[in-house]
């Protein structure tokens, strides 16, 4: 079961978090996505505590593409440190990850 993973990322920008998405899955490492489109994400930067709006995308996967997935949100991201972040699925139906395993190349 640890071969599959939610990978979490924010971006500033909804335009962006599409573009990074959709290139995602037509390069057939991820099998699905979601965008929520607004959070207000509070966080220290610099030494300073800032406030500000982003989208949290959270992706379906298999373990073995995270590194094509996280060097590809890099150096497509504006920030100049992304969160990307992977989170083990420890469980899930067997159908949909079967589902996950034919949609991911």
């Amino acid at each position: 079961m640890d071969e599959y993973i939610l990978v979490h990322f924010t971006a500033d920008d909804l335009k962006l978090a599409e573009g990074i998405l959709s290139d995602l899955l037509e390069s057939g490492v991820v099998a699905c996505g979601m965008i929520q489109p607004e959070v207000i994400s509070h966080f220290r930067w610099k030494g300073n505590i800032e406030k500000t709006k982003e989208c949290v995308i959270i992706m379906k996967t298999k373990k073995e593409f995270y590194q094509i997935i996280e060097s590809y949100i890099v150096e497509s991201h504006t920030y100049s440190i992304p969160e990307v972040i992977a989170i083990p699925i420890v469980k899930g139906y067997k159908k949909y990850l079967e589902w996950i395993d034919q949609e991911t190349s």
